[in-house]
């Protein structure tokens, strides 16, 4: 005959919140992957990414952004790829995660990726590594110096005025915030006669600056004769304007 003791009731008990941890710890390790990557080939490596996402100039982070990892294959139509593993930003914008790569699946590119974050300029929401060699200490090391990094917005008023006299037959005018050189502004105008007066309200990065520029040609000639650029540092929550006399 079996008899319950204190003792026997005791053992159940930590059984039970043992089993209940296990399982926890056991949920929390597959929310690191949006799906399990599928090793049955045997032939998988444990890969480390870590990083940050930032608001630059100030550094500051930007928590519970979720980063993904897909491996794929370049050059393909329609590149195949599969999932190697995601995360989440800490409160302090950062991440550290492992994922699962398929050696088998023979891929060529791998992709970190976060969500387009909309009350921000969006500098780097997806980095590309090429040339995989998960033997080369350099880009294991490069995988764990992933930078994603964003702007504040801030809104601009352009106003372009005709108040020179000199010959030309047509302008382009553009811009664009500092932390990129684009080879080519935004465009914001282009055309001949009439010789505009107009204002342009645009949006940029705040904290760093904006430069405008604007080019001045004649016709058959596919070079500016004349090339101007002025800048200046927006800021969030200010109307932000700026002068452009030609």
């Amino acid at each position: 005959m079996f008899y319950k003791t204190k003792k026997n009731e005791t053992m159940k008990a930590n059984f039970i919140k043992t089993t209940a941890v296990i399982l926890l710890l056991a949920a929390s390790a597959h929310s690191c992957f949006d799906e399990e990557p599928d090793c049955k080939t045997g032939r998988c490596i444990k890969v480390r990414f870590k990083g940050t996402v930032r608001v630059l100039p100030s550094g500051e982070g930007l928590k519970n952004v979720p980063v993904k990892v897909t491996i794929s294959k370049d050059g393909q139509m329609g590149r195949p790829h599969k999932n190697v593993g995601s995360g989440k930003t800490n409160k302090n914008g950062e991440f550290d995660f492992n994922g699962i790569i398929d050696l088998s699946f023979g891929g060529t590119l791998l992709e970190a990726k976060i969500p387009s974050q909309e009350k921000y300029i969006n500098v780097s929401n997806e980095l590309y590594f090429t040339r995989l060699d998960f033997n080369n200490t350099n880009m294991l090391n490069a995988l764990k110096r992933i930078n994603f990094v964003f702007y504040n917005k801030a809104s601009l008023t352009i106003n372009l005025n005709r108040t020179l006299t000199d010959e030309f037959d047509w302008i382009s005018i553009g811009y664009f915030p500092a932390f990129r050189e684009y080879p080519y502004p935004r465009g914001l105008y282009r055309g001949s006669e009439p010789k505009p007066t107009a204002t342009f309200q645009v949006e940029t990065a705040a904290d760093i600056y904006t430069k405008i520029q604007w080019q001045k040609f004649i016709h058959f000639n596919n070079e500016p004769i004349s090339v101007f650029v002025d800048s200046l540092i927006c800021k969030q929550n200010v109307n932000n304007v700026i002068n452009i006399n030609y």
